[in-house]
């Protein structure tokens, strides 16, 4: 049972980045040497990575808070088992361009939830490049049986602008020792090309086009893991709705390609300052401090500003809907295909506190107004509509009003301590 907190204050630590933390581990087991790995994400996305890589034979010591990684220099072993990606599409989109390359058979299998998550868009330049990638829906959802070899490059036009996607031929071609050059048709994240070149790897970006030759071996590179700026995002929602709110988020990841959701609340009124410290695996880090707006103003998400924010949108739809006016969050089709429809989810949940918001096409509006509250959040077994339910509900209650949490387990998925946190800066 969520009730009203007061105005949020002080220093955060945030939990580590989940796309960073996977990369750290999928990257380091192909490299040569040994990496310390530190400050991971200790959600269960990021454990599921950790566990198909220990199936495949890759030794991770969990030791004094961090992580011992020995790299295998490309080479795996076949796991006994099916790899058990939990609900992580991360680690099976990536983890398949990485199996891809090994002379074995491999199946990757997932939760219910995952296995309703489309695959056939990495399946298809995995073919390509010369593995089998077969299943009982034919590659199209998992589970996903994927039979490597000896490898090809080419040169791959992407139909969207994934990152998962990028990475996923990326790592085989780096496992591979192929070379590949991938065209986007707008830019996502780049973590991985920052990663691979923090190896050694001569990755080349120029727009949206990435070329990386055939690559010889990598080097081991300890990671310190810089806080999630998407757990920041779900957290400043509600600093910026609450009165008198100000919280500084420290060592956070700054990649400009992550931080869409700042330049959004900027325009809406909230008062965001950014200082870069710092750079781990050729990541720009350092700390943000929000406080709180005195006014919300509607705004519009362009299509092209999605990719930079597409797991933030959750939580960006909270403070639209104690905007001023009507916002638009435009291109959102792939939304829909997320651990789930967050179209949907967003709009039923905006619903439970009396905000009207639809969908048209593949843009989505949303008229801001006053929450009602109390409200029951709608069950979810989405973390980011959990946390972005929570933010909304202490945007809103007043004094002796309640919100109900069906079931808070999921945001356990990236952000376990995600709603101590946020009473500890209430209380602070």
């Amino acid at each position: 049972m969520l009730r009203p907190i007061g105005p949020l204050r002080g220093e955060v630590a945030l939990p580590g980045d989940k796309s960073i933390s996977h990369r750290a581990f999928l990257l380091n087991a192909l490299g040569i040497g040994h990496a310390r790995v530190t400050g991971a994400n200790p959600g269960a996305d990021v454990a599921s990575t950790r566990a198909c890589l220990r199936a495949l034979g890759v030794s991770i010591l969990d030791r004094d808070g961090g992580f011992d990684v020995t790299g295998r220099a490309g080479v795996l072993r076949p796991s006994v088992d099916r790899l058990d990606c939990g609900n992580s599409g991360t680690t099976m989109r990536l983890l398949a361009g990485i199996v891809a390359a090994q002379s074995f058979t491999s199946t990757l299998d997932g939760d219910d939830s995952l296995r309703g998550r489309p695959m056939g868009r990495i399946a298809t330049p995995l073919r390509h490049m010369g593995a089998r990638v077969e299943g009982p829906h034919a590659g199209r959802r998992p589970p996903l049986i994927i039979t490597g070899g000896e490898l090809r490059g080419d040169r791959f036009e992407l139909p969207v602008a994934s990152a998962q996607l990028k990475s996923c031929v990326l790592l085989a071609a780096v496992t591979g020792s192929v070379a590949v050059q991938v065209v986007e048709p707008g830019p996502s994240r780049d973590h991985t090309e920052r990663m691979l070149r923090a190896m050694g790897a001569p990755v080349e970006t120029e727009g949206t086009v990435i070329t990386l030759p055939a690559t010889g071996d990598l080097a081991c590179v300890d990671v310190s893991v810089p806080g999630d700026p998407s757990s920041a995002a779900l957290v400043a929602v509600a600093v910026a709705a609450i009165a008198g709110s100000e919280v500084s988020f420290l060592n956070v990841l700054l990649n400009p390609r992550r931080c869409g959701f700042v330049d959004v609340l900027r325009r809406m009124g909230v008062t965001i300052g950014v200082h870069e410290a710092t750079r781990v695996a050729d990541e720009p880090t350092g700390t943000l401090k929000v406080t709180a707006a005195n006014a919300l103003l509607a705004t519009t998400i362009e299509a092209h500003e999605i990719p930079a924010l597409i797991d933030e949108v959750p939580a960006l739809a909270v403070v639209m809907a104690q905007a001023r006016g009507r916002s638009w969050i435009r291109g959102v089709a792939e939304l829909r295909v997320k651990e789930s429809d967050r179209v949907a989810a967003v709009i039923e949940m905006l619903a439970a506190f009396g905000i009207e918001s639809a969908a048209e096409g593949d843009d989505l509006w949303i008229d801001g107004g006053v929450p009602r509250a109390p409200a029951t959040l709608p069950a979810s077994d989405d973390h980011r509509m959990i946390m972005a339910g929570a933010a909304m509900a202490w945007g809103c209650l007043r004094e002796g009003e309640t919100t109900k949490v069906v079931d808070a387990g999921p945001a356990a998925v990236s952000f376990p301590g995600f709603f101590p946190l946020v009473r500890g800066l209430a209380d602070a």
